[in-house]
């Protein structure tokens, strides 16, 4: 290897060969003849790189006249004009210069564009709230006069009753409500408390319009007085908290937003077991219109009972009715309406039959839901029924009446046939005995007499008597004969 004094790799003079700028027929770097001393095989006796002394010129050491690696001049071969031919940085086997330049490469677009992206989102949300218009009504920003007039429509809300038919001709025109979520970013702004009833000032009351669809009604239990009732809740009432800009409502029809609401609370005063349908889930939907109307309807299996009066039985009328009152909300809080008009109130399944009644109407009026913990609203509907004939003139009257005319046949027997007569007068007695026990066998143990009851009693006078003639003419016939 030459001596230190002379050119090492990185102390040439800018006139001869730097660096990158040596011929392919010189020696470079990597071209070094192995019989001549390349970096790595400098005997230790010499000089190496990282041997030379302080008083010669280390690689870091060159003076500013010399040319350095980045100190070439314009005219020369910079590292960013060297031809493709020769040896630009891209193609160099040092990894150490390629690593720079790719991480600048890498991170310059990514600041260019997250700023652009972050500001194009915001006028995005900008111009939808422009579009949208007002989302949610937040109540302690409204001033005296949005209080009254909010006041006003609660006091007379006349489309909270008419809302079954805005309802159904949402449905007749394929209008398309919008999902639950548009309904999140309402609740963030206006702060809703689900805990609490939509009341916007003092001595306020919410007016919820109720209404029911009867699906079916079935196992008219006698003994127990009560019924099955399958049927769907209709309610109406409004929350000016949820009032949109949209141009559809909002569909709710998950079980977790579903808690996320205020709802009224009612319950059926009158019935003995009340049960959700949950098959294949929850079966209710709610919608939310832009005025902050809410239509809320569930599917429900009721069992209310009925109190029935007997004495007319089996031609006897009833009225059944059903109770809905609210569990928590005194009357001064939350108020219950039927919807004004009877085809919105209560509905019927055209289907809806019964094996022993037939319903011949039903109407609808308010009750009284007075507790001991105060005075509560109550609504109630009612099914005015009718009982069928034809089971009880097939099963009792008919087989009654031919026992009757059997018993009489003793009198019309001859002479001879004494036994025949008190026999067949006492088979007769006895098999009206077994058709009233079944006749009366459900229904409940009432203390008042019944119309089956004077039927059967009668009846039974008849063939008492039958038998008593029988055996009068029988005596005699007896006293005659002694004579």
């Amino acid at each position: 290897m030459a001596p230190p004094t002379e050119s090492p790799i990185h102390m040439v003079p800018p006139t001869e060969s730097p660096i990158h700028m040596v011929p392919p027929t010189e020696s470079p770097i990597h071209m070094v003849p192995p019989t001549e001393s390349p970096i790595h095989m400098v005997p230790p006796t010499e000089s190496p790189i990282h041997m030379v002394p302080p008083t010669e010129s280390p690689i870091h050491m060159v003076p500013p006249t010399e040319s350095p690696i980045h100190m070439v001049p314009p005219t020369e071969s910079t590292i960013h004009m060297v031809p493709p031919t020769e040896s630009p940085i891209q193609t160099t086997e040092d990894p150490l210069i390629n690593i720079p330049v790719k991480l600048e490469e890498q991170e310059k677009p990514v600041e260019v564009q997250e700023e652009p992206e972050k500001e194009k989102k915001g006028k995005d949300k900008d111009k939808d709230e422009e579009e949208d218009g007002p989302i949610g009504i937040d109540l302690a920003s409204l001033d005296k006069e949005d209080i009254i007039k909010i006041e006003s429509t609660m006091k007379n809300d006349t489309e909270l009753d008419n809302m079954i038919r805005r309802f159904e001709k949402m449905a007749k025109t394929g209008q398309k409500p919008f999902s639950s979520t548009f309904i999140l970013p309402i609740l963030k702004k206006v702060k809703y408390d689900p805990r609490s009833a939509p009341i916007i000032v003092e001595d306020q009351v919410v007016n919820v319009r109720m209404g029911i669809h009867v699906q079916s009604i079935s196992n008219f239990e006698l003994a127990t007085m009560d019924y099955d009732m399958d049927m769907w809740l209709r309610m109406t009432w409004r929350d000016p908290r949820l009032a949109h800009g949209y141009s559809a409502p909002i569909l709710i029809s998950e079980e977790t937003f579903l808690k996320r609401f205020w709802r009224p609370d009612p319950f059926f005063a009158n019935s003995r077991d009340a049960l959700f349908h949950r098959v294949t889930f929850l079966n209710f939907y709610m919608y939310i219109f832009p005025g902050g109307e809410m239509f809320f309807e569930a599917r429900l299996y009721l069992k209310p009972k009925c109190q029935l009066v007997l004495c007319n039985y089996p031609h006897d009328s009833q009225i059944c009715e059903l109770k809905i009152s609210s569990m928590a909300f005194t009357s001064n809080a939350v108020q219950f309406q039927w919807f004004s008009k009877i085809q919105d109130a209560i509905r019927f399944n055209q289907n809806v039959q019964l094996p022993d009644l037939y319903i011949t109407d039903y109407g609808k009026s308010e009750c009284d839901g007075t507790r001991k913990s105060g005075n509560f609203t109550c609504i109630e509907a009612q099914f005015h029924m009718k009982r069928n004939l034809g089971f009880h003139l097939a099963q009792t009257y008919i087989p009654t009446t031919t026992c009757v005319f059997f018993s009489w046949i003793s009198v019309w027997m001859p002479e001879e046939f004494v036994k025949g007569r008190v026999f067949i007068s006492l088979t007769v007695f006895l098999t009206l005995s077994a058709e009233s026990s079944a006749a009366k066998e459900n229904l409940p143990k009432v203390s008042y007499v019944k119309a089956i009851d004077i039927w059967f009693g009668f009846v039974s006078i008849f063939v008492f008597f039958t038998m008593i003639q029988a055996l009068v003419v029988i005596a005699l016939e007896q006293q005659s004969k002694t004579k």
